[in-house]
């Protein structure tokens, strides 16, 4: 049985309450200009660069910096 189905009947029985979502403002801010750049890059030639890459990963290296530094 697919979790996905597990949690959606748990969900309906007692929902699942996130009473604040501003912890996750920084993952959305990172996952928002990464698939931009994502996307950007992909469609330059169908095909992404060392240097395109290395820039994407640069992105998910500060995006683990801020997170361990505000938390």
């Amino acid at each position: 049985v697919p979790a996905t189905l597990v949690l959606g009947i748990v969900a309906l029985i007692c929902p699942i309450e996130v009473p604040d979502f501003s912890p996750f403002a920084i993952g959305r801010f990172f996952l928002i200009i990464s698939a931009i750049f994502f996307f950007f890059f992909v469609q330059t030639g169908r095909k992404i660069t060392k240097k395109e890459a290395l820039f994407l990963l640069g992105i998910y290296i500060t995006f683990v910096l801020v997170e361990i530094l505000t938390n």
